[in-house]
């Protein structure tokens, strides 16, 4: 009876609901029946969900060696198993431009390493480098009816995957794929290479090549350029590139005023330059730049209707009020008060009461009183001063205005909404907790107002930092612009909780109407928080400084002089 109990033990077989049933099966000629079934049992909670994983990871490291479909490749990548990386690894190194298969499993690979990253998979980075930088046709041969990834693709995703590995070596291959044409390297791949550079705390060391990737521009694909992902990396870099950005806003950055000359940016007299510059110069914060974007603005405000660069001179208005230094504030009243050309007035008022100015009171308010003024001129004024008055004596001085005003004036209805813009500041009376409690209002202008009045009192509202990050992720497109600009003023220097609650918030507006609306803005204000962290490569050794002011510089000894300028436009 013992040996018959044996036998009957050693006859019996694994039920098809076991994991180690399919793993058997995966050397066989139905190993995907097998592998499907073991993928929805490691998709199961549980025990069952553990007792398929751990079950079968070495057994598909070892398909993987016979048979490398794709379909393997990413069973494996699901496990999240440290130990599937040398597989990864090896997928990489089989990559061929012939291959579709290959093609398919190194997309898979790249993608499973941009999130295992340095610290889970540092042996990856050189295949990563090699494939990011060798030459490969912008197209893949015709594969059949069935569809594989591209070569463009794959490089893509390899790129984004070096944003993961922050190290000198990514940083200045990132960087090299920039010094080229975008007619070589194809464009879009020039923008993933710059946001790449955008997670490395040593970006600065690309700084030059970042530079030129703000002006990359494909000539055959419409509306696309590297812009925007090159933004990131400035906002990364942060006060490092202040030199640069001066110069460039005043069109006077060598390496771009080169390109515009070979490339008759002039002739259209656009304002490129000057746009992108200012505009970067605000997502920086670049308080020590002030003095080179009063005077561009000087010119461009000096401007006839015929000749006047109207983005210019918006960018440059624009980034003065977000820095709000005293400076500006000055500058941005003046014209305000009395801009030549008089339906910009309206628009220097609007970002003066966003500048934190509030010399202006009097003068925007006799603006506004005047009848015979231009209309919109008056509306604006009186929005600003609504947004700048925060005493009984401003609340005061509004009823009057609305008192003596005749009851079809258009500014009549627009004071009643400054009247109670101005009784939130005299009731709160500089108090951060009471301006914070404002923030839950219905009212996205009663919110704009409290955020402007948090934003002013500076470093003395930061005990309600996390209610001013709270606001970034408004619906209102509004308040998602004051909090932003009130949070670099609250806390201008490192701040943990703000990485944190931005993450957050750009990974809750993912695919939004909030996130359609300013798809970069809190992106860009989180980069410039990242970039206040220590500064250093993955070694651990200190980062490049920088390139010095004067034409862009010299780039770091590994990527050589600044390349020439490539045939692209703005």
């Amino acid at each position: 009876m013992l040996l018959l109990g044996v036998a009957v033990a050693g006859c019996k077989k694994e039920k098809k609901s076991s994991p180690n049933y399919w793993v058997k099966r995966l050397s066989g000629s139905k190993w995907q029946e097998a592998l499907r079934s073991l993928e929805r049992m490691a998709n199961t909670p549980g025990p069952l969900g553990e007792k398929a994983r751990a079950a079968m990871l070495q057994p598909l490291i070892k398909l993987f060696d016979r048979n490398s479909e794709p379909a393997v490749l990413t069973a494996l990548v699901n496990l999240k198993d440290k130990a599937a990386v040398p597989v990864l690894e090896k997928a990489l190194a089989a990559f061929s431009e012939t291959s579709g298969q290959s093609l398919d499993n190194a997309l898979i690979a790249a993608n499973a390493l941009k999130v295992w990253g340095a610290a889970g998979a540092p042996g990856a980075e050189a295949k990563l480098i090699t494939l990011a930088t060798n030459k490969t046709p912008l197209q893949t041969p015709n594969q059949g009816r069935v569809r594989h990834a591209t070569i463009n693709e794959v490089r893509m995703a390899v790129i984004d995957a070096l944003g993961s590995y922050p190290s000198t070596a990514s940083t200045d291959a990132l960087a090299l794929l920039l010094a080229d044409s975008p007619d070589n390297v194809n464009v879009l791949l020039q923008g993933a290479a710059c946001r790449a550079i955008s997670e490395h705390p040593d970006a600065a060391r690309a700084l030059p090549q970042v530079m030129r990737g703000l002006f990359l521009w494909h000539k055959d694909i419409s509306q696309t350029g590297s812009y925007p992902q090159c933004r990131l990396a400035i906002a990364r870099i942060g006060a490092a590139a202040e030199g640069p950005l001066s110069e460039l806003v005043q069109e006077k950055y060598k390496t771009i005023s080169e390109m515009a000359i070979k490339e008759k940016w002039k002739a259209d007299e656009s304002g490129v330059m000057v746009t992108k510059g200012a505009e970067l110069l605000g997502d920086i914060r670049a308080t020590k730049a002030t003095a080179a974007l009063r005077a561009q603005l000087a010119k461009e405000a000096a401007a006839d209707v015929d000749t006047v660069r109207t983005a210019a001179y918006a960018e440059l208005l624009r980034s003065l009020a977000v820095i709000g230094d005293k400076e500006g504030s000055a500058e941005l009243l003046k014209l305000a008060l009395g801009a030549k050309l008089e339906g910009f007035r309206g628009h220097a008022a609007n970002f003066y009461s966003l500048s934190g100015g509030r010399e202006g009171k009097a003068a925007l308010l006799a603006v506004a009183a005047d009848a015979s003024k231009f209309e919109q001129w008056r509306i604006a004024a009186t929005i600003a001063l609504g947004r700048i008055s925060s005493s009984a004596d401003d609340v005061k001085a509004l009823e009057g205005l609305q008192a003596k005003l005749k009851a079809d004036d258009p500014v009549k209805e627009v004071a009643t909404e400054a009247i109670s813009r101005a009784k939130i500041g005299a009731e709160c009376a500089g108090k951060p907790d009471c301006f914070a409690g404002k923030l839950g209002d219905a009212n996205p202008a009663v919110v704009e107002k409290a955020l402007l009045e948090l934003g002013w009192a500076g470093e003395a509202a930061a005990s309600v930092t996390d209610k001013i990050i709270a606001a970034v992720g408004a619906e209102s497109s509004a308040v998602r612009t004051v909090a932003r600009i009130a949070l670099s003023r609250v806390k201008p220097g490192k701040c943990p909780e703000c990485i944190k609650g931005l993450e957050e918030i750009i990974k809750k507006q993912e695919g939004s109407s909030a996130r359609r609306d300013d798809p970069n803005e809190t992106p860009v204000l989180l980069n410039w928080y990242l970039g206040k962290e220590a500064p250093v490569s993955a070694g651990g050794a200190p980062a490049v400084p920088a390139a010095p002011a004067g034409g862009g510089g010299a780039p770091p000894p590994a990527l050589g002089d600044d390349p020439p300028p490539p045939p692209s436009q703005p």
